[in-house]
């Protein structure tokens, strides 16, 4: 069973991964386009 503060730290790491996913889409998007 995990406790508050486990869940929050995995929570935030998840959402880290993700903002660091959608900055490399972007990125090779505007490649793409210029």
């Amino acid at each position: 069973m995990m406790n508050k503060t486990q869940y929050i730290s995995l929570s935030l790491i998840y959402i880290n991964i993700n903002i660091t996913h959608f900055l490399y889409i972007v990125t090779i998007l505007k490649n793409i386009i210029s």
